[in-house]
């Protein structure tokens, strides 16, 4: 079989461009590639991700394990072409920076060389011979979204019975950036979930509304701080709500299911009831503001003097560095109602959701809205979550409310790294040149952590500098992605070994 260079399996699949949900052509690039360079093994297509079991030597039952290479192909959108100043978004073009070769594109850093670096890892093991334990390789999808690639992969393993088969466990690789390989991190959850709950009925709508606003209003706070801090501003915070913030505010007092926690619906809907003509323009008014904005707001004002207000806006899923972008449907519905009553205006709020307007508001003093938190996403990469956790206790102390853990902690190998296999090959490898922290961000080792069904034994370790991504002239370093596969291929043999 040929062999496969790092550099050019990163600019081939920079060249195929894959925002989340267009992931298409470069799953079918994809699917080609492993079909041609891992004959011998099993390739399977689920959706847009695809994942390849190459079968090892060691058929000891009571000792069956294997390794998984996780990464994800698809990336965030590359706002302009004109803030991209060292080549077009989806060139993959060489540049140097500061005496270095780089590629600069989106998603070489996150995560495209990562995955390829991951991909030419594996082949260069298998040009020595049959592995001695099964290696997977799982290129998925939707990672920015809400993970739904690797959540197929989890659901894969366990429904076709390959979790059952791995009596010696499943550990695995996710090669997301941890600048350039300056450390490791034992993948915990990746998620730090709170539930906030509000009293039932009109009130609880004001506190959720309230909320909701100042929630917008400390992210804004929190992006300037970075800005001066940093000379720039990371994506989470760039100019409209970040992913995973406010996944639910409903009237009915329950999660709401559809959306994952690491998504911000582009929908959200606010009803009042009102007999006042001033408060009737104050509305007009408000939804006449944000539809300059770009939001699309649909009213209905009904004969009974209820106002449905439905509102729909990408600035949820908003993932452009662009800072014009529109902000978030659920912020927009928050800071009209949280208006009007700055504002003194005779009206009554009947429900504040996510989503679109329920046909009836049948009991709706009966119903309790609910907010769903990510602390470790609030704030943006370089706000710490003590901080964000702070605020919120602030604010719930204020609105006396309360805020509950959504998700139990699940076990973590961070305090224990002797019980994690993958753990203790990476510091054989590494020794302490490279420092083991927790990672700053969120990533797909929940769904291999818990929340896919599953529980592998996970680190996360790549190239790339996470201040680079989600942002014009993304670009990885050439010398890390070679760097980066010969990584790979020490702990897979050290992981073997133990």
């Amino acid at each position: 079989m040929r062999g496969l260079d790092v550099v050019s399996l990163t600019r081939n699949l920079v060249r195929h461009p894959s925002v989340t949900g267009s992931e298409k052509k470069v799953a079918n690039y994809t699917e080609k590639l492993f079909q041609q360079q891992f004959p011998t093994s099993e390739v399977h297509r689920v959706g847009n991700s695809v994942f390849v079991r190459i079968p090892g030597k060691n058929r000891n039952v009571s000792n069956r394990r294997a390794l998984v290479f996780n990464g994800h192909y698809d990336v965030v959108p590359p706002g302009k072409d004109d803030l991209w100043t060292m080549g077009k978004p989806f060139s993959a073009r060489a540049r140097r920076v500061k005496g270095e070769r780089v590629m600069v594109g989106r998603g070489t850093a996150d995560m495209k060389g990562g995955l390829a670096a991951e991909i030419c890892a594996v082949k260069k093991i298998l040009s020595r011979g049959k592995p001695e334990h099964d290696i997977w390789i799982a290129a998925v999808e939707d990672e920015e979204n809400d993970g739904w690639g690797s959540r197929q992969f989890s659901q894969f393993i366990r429904e076709k019975g390959w979790l059952a088969t791995y009596t010696g466990g499943i550990s695995a690789v996710i090669a997301e950036p941890t600048n350039d390989m300056a450390f490791w991190a034992p993948a915990s959850m990746g998620h730090q979930g709170f539930e906030i709950t509000f009293r039932k009925g009109t009130e609880g709508i004001w506190e959720a509304a309230r909320f909701t606003k100042a929630l917008h209003d400390q992210r804004l706070l929190w992006a300037e701080m970075l800005r001066a801090q940093q000379g720039n501003t990371p994506y989470e915070l760039d100019g409209a709500a970040p992913k995973a913030t406010v996944t639910n505010i409903c009237s009915s007092g329950e999660i709401d299911t559809s959306c994952a926690i690491n998504q911000i619906p582009p929908q959200a809907y606010l009803v009042l009831e009102t007999s006042n003509n001033a408060t009737r323009d104050a509305v007009n008014n408000g939804v006449a503001l944000y539809q300059s904005r770009g939001v699309a707001v649909e009213v209905f004002e009904q004969s009974n003097g209820r106002f449905v207000l439905n509102f729909s806006s990408e600035g949820g899923h908003a993932a452009t560095p662009d800072s014009k972008r529109s902000p978030a449907a659920i912020d927009v519905a928050a800071e009209i109602l949280c208006g009007l009553e700055k504002h003194k205006c005779s009206l009554k709020p009947l429900a504040f959701g996510i989503g679109k307007a329920p046909s009836e508001l049948k009991d709706v003093n009966e119903r309790a809205p609910a907010v769903l938190i990510d602390v470790r996403l609030l704030g943006g990469v370089g706000v710490p979550p003590k901080e964000v956790l702070a605020f919120l206790n602030n604010q719930v102390a204020v609105l006396h409310t309360r805020m509950e853990n959504k998700f139990e902690p699940l076990p973590t190998f961070f305090n224990d790294p002797e019980k994690s296999r993958i753990a203790r090959a990476i510091r054989a490898v590494v020794g302490e040149k490279l420092a083991c922290r927790l990672f700053p961000a969120a990533c797909d080792a929940s769904y291999l952590q818990g929340l896919g069904g599953v529980f592998l034994d996970t680190i996360v370790v790549g190239p790339g500098m996470i201040e680079r991504i989600h942002k014009p002239d993304e670009y990885v370093r050439v010398e890390a992605l070679r760097q980066a596969r010969n990584l790979f291929i020490n702990v897979y043999e050290q992981w073997a070994a133990t």
